[in-house]
């Protein structure tokens, strides 16, 4: 299914060929994120950044850069995601 980009040499092939958008479009996409600091319960002076998107396309192409890449490593890797992960992962609970 993804034997075509294990042949992929350049980020510019990968942003084209399997996101489908040209490098200058990615690029511009990457700026609508914006930076947020919440600050910590306990340790008022201490924050935790958060980068939100702001743009509804940048949201999508990371959906699915996230789903293609996590098909493309489980089909390489047996052991993917490694049993004792988590965070993140259907089905399992921090």
């Amino acid at each position: 299914m993804y034997d075509h980009i294990k042949h992929l040499t350049t980020k510019e092939d990968f942003i084209e060929k399997v996101l489908d958008v040209t490098l200058p479009e990615f690029e511009k996409l990457q700026r609508n994120f914006v930076k947020m600091e919440i600050p910590k319960k306990k340790n008022i002076k201490d924050c935790r950044i958060v980068y939100k998107i702001v743009n509804e396309n940048i949201k999508n192409l990371y959906k699915k850069l996230n789903f293609k890449l996590y098909w493309f490593l489980k089909s390489k890797n047996i052991d993917f995601p490694h049993e004792c992960s988590f965070g993140y992962i259907r089905g399992k609970s921090i």
